[in-house]
């Protein structure tokens, strides 16, 4: 999913552990936004072709939420993340957060392929080892990648996490945007240890430093 506004001109695509469910609510409450799509979108198999959280661009525009014509003036933006940080937030919520919807039919772990299957490995193992299985594969093929890289393209502006109220004040006055204030704090992963450091070991450090170079160099991130 991502918001839009008629009235000012922008989009907003919510990509993944970046307080974008926080900036969407921000958005909507104070510069007149709207969530597209509404619900998910599935296919046949009942399977999600465009999230109604988290969608990219390029997943509204193949698929007819929103027209590129509408895309190419308009502001376009996103959030990004340490990926150090950002993973170690996906392993936790994967272990921890999301296993009271193992007895929801209906929740997205079910409509999202390899998902549960990906929550049913890490059940039993650690942050290291879950790294290794998913990403040790793209440190070895010498490709250099963004984490979240199917939301920046038709991206004109991205926001980093870690200054999120900072970079916003200055995207939006430089589109000539009103600043409604700072974004409030929503939506935190309960329990979740605030220095992911500890959990890494010196294989898991050297994986994510080569599969995700492309956001350390780009966007100034370190471990």
């Amino acid at each position: 999913m991502a918001v839009i506004s008629y009235k000012h001109k922008f989009i907003y695509a919510l990509a993944p552990r970046t307080a974008s469910t926080a900036t969407a609510d921000y958005l909507i409450k104070t510069l007149d936004a709207e969530w597209i799509p509404k619900n998910d979108v599935l296919d046949d198999g009942g399977i999600i072709k465009v999230d109604k959280k988290h969608s990219a661009f390029k997943d509204l525009i193949q698929n007819g939420v929103v027209d590129l014509d509408i895309v190419k003036p308009f502001l376009t933006f996103i959030t990004v993340r340490n990926p150090f940080d950002s993973l170690f937030s996906a392993w936790y919520k994967k272990k921890f957060t999301y296993t009271k919807l193992m007895n929801e039919k209906d929740s997205f772990i079910f409509k999202k392929p390899g998902f549960l299957d990906d929550m049913l490995f890490v059940k039993d193992r650690t942050f290291s080892e879950w790294i290794v299985k998913n990403y040790q594969k793209l440190a070895e093929d010498e490709v250099k990648r963004h984490l979240n890289g199917k939301f920046l393209h038709h991206a004109d502006r991205v926001m980093r996490f870690e200054s999120l109220n900072q970079d916003l004040k200055e995207i939006l006055q430089e589109y000539d945007i009103p600043y409604p204030g700072e974004i409030p704090i929503i939506n935190q992963t309960e329990g979740k240890p605030k220095d992911y450091r500890q959990y890494y070991t010196t294989e898991a450090r050297a994986i994510v430093e080569q599969a995700y170079s492309l956001d350390l160099e780009k966007f100034d991130y370190e471990f």
